[in-house]
């Protein structure tokens, strides 16, 4: 599971090639999806956002 700080698949975003897992959203709303491409230019743009991402990793 998870919350609401999670973030899955975020490992892509990281080296831009492969997402080592897939989520499956189980109540209507409750997640975003974004696509790789803003997500990679997020990272790349923002250390603090890039080690977020590696701590959820």
């Amino acid at each position: 599971m998870v919350g609401s700080d999670g973030v899955v698949g975020g490992f892509a975003a990281l080296d831009g090639k492969v997402a080592l897992n897939r989520a499956i959203v189980q109540i209507e709303g409750a997640a975003s999806i974004l696509d790789i491409a803003t997500l990679c230019k997020a990272a790349e743009r923002s250390a603090t956002f890039r080690t977020t991402l590696i701590r959820h990793e």
